[in-house]
C-alpha cells in the first residue's frame, strides 16, 4: 500500500474583486436568495446561479418544510436547466447565503449531495468554478472537482 495525499487550491477575496461575468452571477444568486424559504431551521437563506456553457444562467433558492427536508438552492436552479443548456455543460455555480438577519460573513458551500448533482451537469469538464459567497461580501472560489475529490461520474457505471 502506498499513502496518498490530495490538495487543492482556491482563491479568496471580496465581491468587489469579482470580474464582469462572475459579478453578474453573484448578483443573480443574491437576487434569487430573496425567494428563499427557511422559517423552521433558521438556517441560511440561500440563492444560487448556474452559468451554463451556452451562456444561459439559471437561478434557484432553498425552500424547507417543517420536517426539515426540502430543496437546496443548487437543486432548485438545476431543475430549471433546459436540455440544450444541460448539453452545453456547467461553467460556474455561484452560491450566496446567510441567515435571514445576515449576521454571518462566511461564504456558503454546497453540500456533498449538491456537489454530486452539479458534477453531473459538468459534462466531465474539469474547470467548473464554484463561487461561494456571503451577503457580507466574502468570496471563496474553487473548482467543483477539487470540492468533490474521487468523484463518481456517470462513466463510472460502465466500468466492469
Amino acid at each position: 500500500m502506498e499513502a496518498g495525499f490530495k490538495m487543492f487550491s482556491y482563491v479568496q477575496g471580496w465581491v468587489d474583486d469579482l470580474d464582469g461575468e462572475r459579478s453578474v452571477d453573484y448578483e443573480a444568486a443574491l437576487s434569487a436568495r430573496n425567494e428563499a424559504y427557511a422559517p423552521y431551521s433558521n438556517f441560511f437563506m440561500v440563492g444560487a446561479s448556474l452559468r451554463m456553457g451556452n451562456g444561459r444562467v439559471f437561478t434557484g433558492w432553498n425552500s424547507e418544510t417543517i420536517s426539515y427536508d426540502g430543496v437546496h438552492a443548487e437543486e432548485s436552479a438545476r431543475g430549471r436547466v433546459d436540455s440544450a443548456s444541460r448539453l452545453s455543460g456547467l461553467k460556474r455555480v455561484t452560491i450566496v447565503g446567510a441567515p435571514a438577519d445576515e449576521s454571518v460573513c462566511e461564504p456558503t458551500a454546497p453540500c456533498g449531495a449538491c456537489r454530486q448533482k452539479l458534477l453531473e451537469l459538468s459534462c466531465g469538464a474539469d474547470g467548473v468554478e464554484v463561487v461561494m459567497a456571503s451577503v457580507k461580501g466574502r468570496v471563496i472560489i474553487a473548482t467543483l472537482n477539487d470540492l468533490l475529490p474521487f468523484a463518481f461520474f456517470p462513466k463510472d457505471l460502465l466500468k466492469k
